[in-house]
């Protein structure tokens, strides 16, 4: 079985709840920033996710790279989103 403690490789993300405020936080954030395109979002964006995630000590499983992050958004469901957009706004209200 592999370790699926934070920074280690592991078979699969495991994404929680707060991995999902995170996502979603900084999703948010770029939003505000400029940082989309036509076709969605820009590169930089999911790297940035990557990072928060690495910074996060919520993380289990493999690493959430960039491209994982980008997957995993498409899987978030639209009342998940608002739940978390109510969530992250008031966590980074408090950075």
């Amino acid at each position: 079985m592999p370790n699926t403690e934070k920074g280690t490789k592991a078979s699969r993300c495991i994404w929680s709840d707060a991995d999902d405020a995170v996502l979603v936080g900084v999703l948010k954030k770029q939003k505000e920033l400029g940082n989309t395109s036509g076709a969605g979002w820009k590169q930089q964006v999911w790297h940035a996710v990557e990072k928060a995630l690495r910074k996060s000590d919520t993380s289990k499983g493999a690493l959430k790279t960039a491209a994982k992050c980008s997957d995993h958004w498409s899987n978030v469901s639209p009342i998940q989103f608002r739940v978390l957009s109510i969530e992250a706004q008031s966590k980074l209200a408090l950075i």
